[in-house]
């Protein structure tokens, strides 16, 4: 009865993936099945699948449904429909077997005449009648419809009502710490749909919104729990993006090219490990034998973008976009998203360089529009020190914080730290001088020439105000050391030389 009015009435089947749930073969057809649309369906499992027992007890559901949520084929709103599911069936469980605890108490007891005790199992009988698994199964579905139309209004309420995040259009307003706070940890979700809304591409493209939805809430899941690299990170690279574009950028960009750098701002690190491309070289894993050392973390990031768009819930450019156009969007993505790479800074920067003293900075007279929406897109990512100074020295610190987990890891593996990982060595004000000095000022100075820089550019020249002498301070400091060092060694050396 559970797995008629919950599992198969749901698509995709395991045993037969590209089955409907009416013409897959293995559908058991039930009075209780809900009418769900494919995308919202939890996953589907026929006779043939692990999980197949019909559930004639809530013991076997329990099992079953605990099964399904080891095969990985359900979307993240499936699986946490499930996991309600395997609550209240836990529920249900321990309610029953509380209540059988107090049948047999009630049966063994001396104390109770034979009237009493059948007066008393009476009770008992007619609950257990009442909640059957029949009934278990009716009120989860009931409960996840409710539970799933309430989720949805919330998150409608959240992320399509753009002036509820503040600050979504600027550059200094904008926190993106604070989104994080008040949208349950999922900032991702939160700010990249508000945009897609804010610039009318669901609209434009006519994507669906659910399948939308599940691709953002999918990748902002596989985003881990690293200091900086994660999910925070990407949703303030998306705005910065969408800010970078609003304030010049954009002119002469069609809505696909714009399409491809918020896409590729929102996936630009999905998957992360925290670690750098040379430390995985270094190591020999798995992504840096597939892709020959080659920029291995940007093309894991782009293999496993596209890997989640192959699946059916997630894949929201199917329908909407023509085969040519999606071919023309992923070169685009895997374009921006390669350059993000800081091997090819240079590069790049002295191409782009090259481009507009060659052709000016008029992208219509460009054989194509790749290197802007790569600068776009590489800007947004070394933006942090361009924010206001309460939030660069947050970002300064959780950077330096991933930087020197490394190196201690490299330490533990007998290598030595790479640069900037050695909590013991490196300078904090000295890397950020250097790092704006020669890396994120020459870049904001070239986007200068396509929008309105001049924010960030005040922001760079007072955050690097504040690191000089915060280095200059430390040299002294380091001088000082010496100097007393080399005093005491000077003072220890006279005393030995000194007669007895």
């Amino acid at each position: 009865k559970l797995r008629n009015a919950i599992i198969d009435a749901a698509t995709p089947c395991v045993c037969r993936p590209e089955a409907s749930p009416r013409n897959c073969g293995c559908a058991n057809p039930g009075p209780l099945r809900p009418q769900l649309a494919s995308s919202e369906r939890p996953p589907h499992v026929g006779p043939e699948c692990p999980a197949t027992s019909s559930a004639q007890s809530v013991g076997q559901a329990l099992r079953a449904v605990n099964l399904m949520l080891q095969l990985d084929n359900c979307s993240h709103a499936q699986h946490s429909d499930l996991l309600f599911v395997r609550e209240v069936l836990k529920a249900v469980q321990d309610e029953r077997e509380a209540q059988n605890t107090q049948l047999a108490a009630i049966k063994q007891s001396d104390a109770l005449d034979a009237s009493t005790q059948a007066y008393l199992l009476g009770f008992g009988t007619h609950v257990k009648h009442k909640r059957t698994l029949r009934d278990v199964a009716t009120g989860v579905v009931t409960l996840i419809h409710k539970q799933r139309g309430e989720r949805t209004r919330k998150v409608s309420r959240c992320i399509t009502d753009s002036n509820g995040l503040v600050g979504l259009d600027d550059w200094c307003e904008f926190d993106i710490f604070r989104v994080a706070r008040d949208n349950n940890g999922q900032p991702l979700l939160t700010v990249a749909y508000s945009l897609f809304a804010r610039r009318k591409l669901i609209s434009h493209f006519n994507f669906n919104p659910s399948l939308l939805f599940s691709f953002l809430g999918r990748i902002e899941d596989l985003y881990g729990c690293h200091s900086y690299h994660n999910a925070t990170h990407a949703a303030d690279v998306m705005q910065g993006s969408h800010v970078l574009l609003l304030k010049g950028a954009q002119q002469g960009l069609s809505e696909l090219e714009i399409l491809s750098v918020l896409l590729g701002a929102a996936c630009h690190d999905v998957g992360h490990h925290g670690v750098t491309n040379d430390f995985r070289i270094a190591s020999g894993d798995e992504d840096a034998i597939t892709y020959n050392d080659q920029a291995v973390n940007e093309n894991m990031h782009l293999s496993l973008t596209y890997r989640t768009l192959q699946r059916p819930e997630c894949d929201f450019l199917r329908l909407a976009l023509t085969p040519k156009q999606r071919q023309a969007l992923r070169g685009m993505v895997i374009q921006t998203v390669l350059a993000t790479d800081m091997a090819v800074h240079f590069k790049n920067l002295d191409g782009l360089k090259a481009l507009v003293n060659d052709k000016s900075a008029n992208v219509h007279k460009w054989d194509t529009s790749a290197p802007l929406l790569q600068l776009v897109l590489h800007g947004a990512d070394i933006s942090n020190p361009s924010r206001p100074s309460v939030l660069a020295r947050r970002w300064t610190d959780l950077i330096l914080e991933e930087f020197f987990l490394q190196g201690d890891r490299e330490r533990s593996l007998g290598r030595e730290p790479s640069p900037l990982c050695d909590r013991r060595a490196a300078s904090k004000a000295g890397s950020q001088v250097g790092f704006i000095s020669f890396i994120v000022r020459p870049t904001f100075e070239m986007l200068g020439n396509f929008c309105d820089c001049s924010v960030m550019l005040s922001n760079l020249q007072a955050y690097k105000e504040f690191w000089e002498e915060e280095l200059a301070t430390e040299k002294r400091l380091q001088a000082a050391a010496i100097q007393q060092a080399s005093t005491a060694t000077v003072e220890s050396t006279t005393d030995t030389q000194r007669p007895a």
